[in-house]
């Protein structure tokens, strides 16, 4: 297996929902969304629209793990396999982010696309899988989290210029064969060659994995017995 920048060859229903088949079992998820089971379709049009906001994003790189002939599942009916992808943002300096991400027109016109579909969706065709009494119960306590937190709360004051992953999934035929390990080295590395810190919310599924890649816990939070935990991981080198 090897990982490759994101092209629009990976434009496919397959990469949009792979992000919903990673999580569908994730005790958050099922605690947000208690009913995806009776309308699937809509939740998986919402993580589509969760990735293509990360893909349109100027600051923001993603990258895709595929299989090859070196793979010991690898299937020469079938060839390349999409395994998985890795979502991450740099914040802080503008051109330093101009430098990381990119953008163009057509990413501006997708952004306005997305707008016009959020809104659409949210005033006329509610989330049939979601629980919104949940949703606020999250978002209450993300948001007394960071209050309450002394590093979170100074830390976009503090290190204006840092990394965020966004998002990380692989596809649940592939798990625990190192596609996960490859797509967060990426991440790590990138982050260690600018000198800057990277940070994360992880779920139960990916807290293991990011210990053994030295992240620190800065802070959590639980909601009947559901939520993330925030981590960060230093660089290994700070940049002069």
């Amino acid at each position: 297996m090897h990982t490759k920048l994101f092209t629009p060859i990976y434009v496919s229903q397959e990469f949009h929902i792979l992000g919903a088949e990673a999580f569908w079992d994730d005790p958050m998820v099922n605690y947000t969304n208690p009913f995806k089971s009776d309308s699937p379709e809509h939740f998986f049009i919402f993580a589509a629209n969760l990735v293509r906001d990360r893909l349109v994003d100027p600051h923001t790189v993603t990258r895709v793990c595929v299989s090859d002939d070196n793979d010991p599942f690898y299937d020469e009916k079938v060839g390349e396999e999409l395994l998985g992808y890795a979502s991450l943002s740099r914040y802080g300096n503008e051109e330093e982010g101009k430098r990381w991400g990119s953008d163009s027109m057509s990413k501006k016109l997708e952004r306005g696309i997305l707008a016009i579909e959020q809104l659409y969706r949210r005033s006329c065709i509610p989330d049939p899988t979601a629980s919104k009494e949940n949703i606020q119960k999250i978002d209450e306590a993300r948001a007394a989290m960071r209050e309450n937190t002394p590093f979170l709360k100074s830390f976009n004051e503090n290190y204006k210029d840092h990394f965020r992953l966004q998002g990380l999934a692989v596809h649940p035929k592939f798990q625990r064969r190192g596609v996960g390990k490859r797509l967060l080295k990426w991440a790590v590395d990138s982050a260690d060659l600018q000198g800057l810190p990277l940070t994360l919310a992880a779920s139960v599924s990916g807290e293991k994995l990011y210990r053994q890649f030295g992240f620190e816990e800065v802070a959590s939070f639980k909601v009947d017995g559901v939520g993330p935990i925030e981590f960060v991981k230093w660089p290994e080198k700070k940049r002069e």
